[in-house]
């Protein structure tokens, strides 16, 4: 059996789940904190179909289904050692793999709205995405599946949220 000092190194690499709705900025600020600190950021859907966990495509929403069964282990194994910046739309079925943060991003309904619009979003998609947001379906999904403790409900609306929550993420990464 594994001592404690064994599981719980002094400095363990941290994992920070980041999540919200599309178009909240996950993307961007993802790829800002890599830039400025040691953690590897990994987009889900991308590790899914670099790992063929990618299901059949769905039309109306414009994507495709992620087969959970086959991607879950293979996250698991991919960030016991830590150091990761994981970004998916939700978490319910990361539950199960180390994280130590929980960034639940949120952002105005009007931001939100061009931002969405801008990626060429429209029908069934730009309204589910818009009411997923509206009724903080991401934050209900985190606290449902992590402890309140680790999860920051974060503004991002403009460049200051944005310089902000980065700055947020490297103090916690010092502690």
């Amino acid at each position: 059996m594994e001592s404690a000092s064994q599981l719980y190194p002094e400095n363990p690499k941290k994992n920070i789940l980041l999540v919200g709705t599309p178009g909240t900025g996950k993307t961007t600020l993802a790829k800002r904190i890599a830039a400025v600190t040691s953690l590897t950021h990994l987009e889900v859907g991308k590790f899914a179909e670099e790992h063929n966990c990618l299901g059949s495509y769905d039309e109306q929403l414009d994507c495709f289904e992620i087969e959970e069964e086959k991607l879950i282990p293979l996250l698991v194994n991919a960030l016991k050692p830590g150091g990761f910046l994981v970004e998916y739309h939700g978490c319910e079925w990361l539950a199960s793999c180390k994280i130590d943060l929980v960034l639940v991003l949120q952002t105005e309904t009007a931001p939100l709205y061009d931002r969405l619009k801008a990626r060429g979003y429209s029908g069934r998609k730009l309204e589910e995405n818009m009411e997923c947001e509206i009724m903080q379906i991401i934050l209900d999904e985190a606290y449902s599946f992590f402890d309140e403790k680790l999860i920051w409900v974060v503004p991002s609306n403009n460049e200051q949220d944005l310089e902000e929550n980065v700055e947020r993420v490297k103090r916690f990464l010092e502690t």
